[in-house]
C-alpha cells in the first residue's frame, strides 16, 4: 500500500486503489485544497477570482466522487447480489421462526387465559369466603360488644340501687335520731320545769342535759362516719365500673385491630395472580410490550405532541419573510454556491 503525502499529511492508500490514475486525482486534489488554507478576499478583483476558484474547486470535487462511484457501483452490485442471494434462505427461516413463536404464544396467551380464569374463580371464591367471615366476625362483635354493654348497664344498675338503699338507709337512721333527740329534749324541758324550785334536780338535770348532748353529737358522728364510708364505697364502685368500661373499649378496639389485620391478610390472599400451567422452557421467554394508539388527540397533553419541522420549513422556504406562525422565529442567512467549470 502506498501513501500520498502533502504539506505533512498522511493518507493511507488501500492496495485495490492504488493505480496512477487515482494517485494522481488525489494529489492533484490535496495540492488544490491547500492552495486556500489561507482564504481571504480583500479587493473587488479577488472577489471575482473567487468565483472563478469555487468553481475549480466544484469541478475536483466532481472529479473526486466520479472516480469514487466508479471504484465502488461494482461491489454496490455484488453485494447487492449476495443480499438478494441470501435473503431467500433468511426470509424463509425468519417466516419458521415467526410460526413457532405464534404457536409458542398461541399456546402460552391461551393457557395463560385458563390461569387466570382458575384464579379469578378462587379469588371470587375467597372473597365470597372472606365476606362471610368478616360477617361472622362483625355480629359477633357486635353481639359481645352488646352483652358487655348491658352486663356494665346492669352492674351500673345495681350499683346505684345499693347506693340509693344506703343513702335511704342512712336518711331515715337520720330522722329516727333527730326524732330521738327531740323526744329527749322535750324529757329534759320537763325536768327543768319540774325542777326549777329544786337545787339538786336542776343540777341532775343539767348533767342528764350534758350526757344527751354528748350521746347526740356521738350519734351524728357515727351517722356521718357511715354516710362518709357509703360515699366512698359509691366512689370506688363507680371507678370500678369506669375502669371496666375502658377495659370493654380497649378490647373492642383490640378485636376492631384485628379484625382488620385479617381482613387485609385475606386481600392479599385474594390479589394473587394466577400462574400459568406452561412450562418453563431454557432459552425461550415472553416478554409484555405495551402499546398504545391516540384516540382523541385534542386531548393529549402538549407534552406528548412533536413539532412537525419538516412542515414548518416548508411553509417558511414558501412564504420567506411573510411566514407567521405563533411560537416561531424566521431569519435568513447568506450560504455561496457556485457550478463546476
Amino acid at each position: 500500500m502506498e501513501q500520498t503525502e502533502e504539506r505533512s499529511e498522511v493518507i493511507e492508500v488501500p492496495a485495490e486503489l492504488d493505480n496512477p490514475e487515482i494517485t494522481k486525482l488525489t494529489s492533484q486534489s490535496l495540492v488544490l485544497a491547500s492552495t486556500y488554507d489561507n482564504y481571504e478576499v480583500t479587493t473587488p478583483d479577488e472577489y471575482v477570482d473567487g468565483a472563478e476558484h469555487l468553481k475549480e474547486i466544484k469541478a475536483q470535487i466532481n472529479a473526486v466522487n466520479e472516480e469514487r462511484f466508479a471504484q465502488t457501483r461494482p461491489l454496490d452490485e455484488t453485494k447487492k447480489r449476495i443480499m438478494a442471494f441470501f435473503a431467500k434462505f433468511t426470509d424463509r427461516l425468519e417466516d419458521a421462526e415467526s410460526k413457532i413463536k405464534i404457536g409458542l404464544l398461541t399456546y402460552k396467551t391461551e393457557q395463560d387465559r385458563i390461569a387466570e380464569e382458575i384464579a379469578r374463580k378462587e379469588r371470587e371464591k375467597a372473597e365470597r369466603e372472606a365476606e362471610r367471615l368478616r360477617e361472622e366476625a362483625r355480629k359477633a362483635d357486635e353481639l359481645a360488644a352488646k352483652k358487655e354493654r348491658e352486663r356494665l348497664a346492669e352492674e351500673q344498675r345495681k350499683a346505684d340501687e345499693v347506693a340509693k338503699a344506703e343513702r335511704k338507709r342512712l336518711d331515715e337512721e337520720q330522722r329516727i335520731a333527730d326524732e330521738a333527740a327531740e323526744k329527749e329534749r322535750e324529757r329534759i324541758a320537763e325536768m327543768e320545769r319540774l325542777a326549777a324550785k329544786d337545787e339538786a334536780k336542776q343540777k341532775a338535770v343539767e348533767e342528764e342535759k350534758r350526757r344527751q348532748h354528748q350521746r347526740e353529737e356521738a350519734e351524728q358522728r357515727r351517722i356521718q362516719e357511715e354516710k362518709d364510708a357509703a360515699a366512698k364505697r359509691e366512689q370506688q364502685e363507680q371507678e370500678r365500673l369506669h375502669q371496666e368500661k375502658l377495659d370493654a373499649e380497649a378490647a373492642q378496639r383490640e378485636r376492631t385491630a384485628r379484625a382488620e389485620i385479617l381482613e387485609a391478610r385475606a386481600d392479599d390472599k385474594i390479589a394473587a395472580p394466577g400462574q400459568s400451567v406452561a412450562p418453563k422452557v431454557s432459552g425461550i421467554q415472553s416478554r409484555t410490550a405495551w402499546k398504545f394508539e391516540v384516540i382523541d388527540a385534542s386531548k393529549v397533553p402538549d407534552q406528548y405532541k412533536t413539532i412537525d419541522e419538516k412542515k414548518i420549513g416548508g411553509v417558511v422556504r414558501a412564504l420567506k419573510g411573510d411566514t407567521e406562525i405563533p411560537g416561531v422565529r424566521v431569519w435568513s442567512e447568506q450560504t455561496m454556491a457556485a457550478r463546476s467549470a
